[in-house]
């Protein structure tokens, strides 16, 4: 009978992505196993090394923040939803921001070959729920969901939300509270631009 594990999956995940934050490309699992009082080789019993360590948890993250992403874009009423979706992007940066800056310092094609056999199936559907919820709504506001109205979509709110914060993140700092009230503003006037 085995016994049960001392650190879980979130623990070891918390210290990850706060060790990332931090550390950036210097983040090691020692570093991580010494942030919750672990022997390395318990995080090892779990991750096959760092890269699949930092995967494992920029996943995560990019799951979470995609959550509350896609909820807010779910309002019928599509300036409610565009500017809930765009303000989403700072708001959760300033939320959880070692998680931001994780993903931040990221992108998928960055850790592809890092990537743990588990995770390895959906790998290539993890923008699938994003992709079809901006169509939506390139849909409704234009009803086009391809060529300008899809890039505009796009453009509006995740490009400009997204170069909004990283100037905050590249300094490890949470996007200022006026931030959100801007991109909110700005991804509308971009959307209503094509009208």
């Amino acid at each position: 009978m085995g016994r049960t594990p001392q650190f879980s999956d979130t623990q070891i995940l918390d210290a990850t992505t706060a060790h990332v934050a931090t550390h950036g490309p210097k983040a090691s699992v020692s570093g991580v196993a010494r942030m919750i009082g672990a022997p390395s080789g318990s995080i090892y019993y779990r991750f096959a090394n760092r890269d699949a360590l930092v995967a494992t948890a920029w996943l995560r993250a990019l799951r979470e923040f995609q959550r509350g992403f896609l909820a807010a874009l779910d309002d019928t009423d599509v300036d409610a939803a565009a500017v809930a979706a765009a303000t989403h992007v700072p708001r959760w940066c300033g939320q959880a921001l070692d998680q931001a800056i994780l993903l931040h310092r990221y992108r998928l094609e960055d850790l592809v070959e890092a990537w743990p056999e588990a995770l390895v199936p959906g790998r290539a559907t993890v923008n699938r729920d994003l992709d079809a919820a901006l169509r939506r709504h390139a849909r409704a506001r234009y009803g086009s969901s391809a060529g300008d109205a899809l890039d505009r979509t796009r453009f509006a709110l995740v490009d400009v939300p997204g170069a909004a914060v990283r100037r905050f993140l590249d300094r490890r700092h949470a996007p200022p509270p006026w931030s959100i009230d801007a991109v909110g503003v700005a991804a509308l006037a971009i959307l209503e631009s094509a009208r």
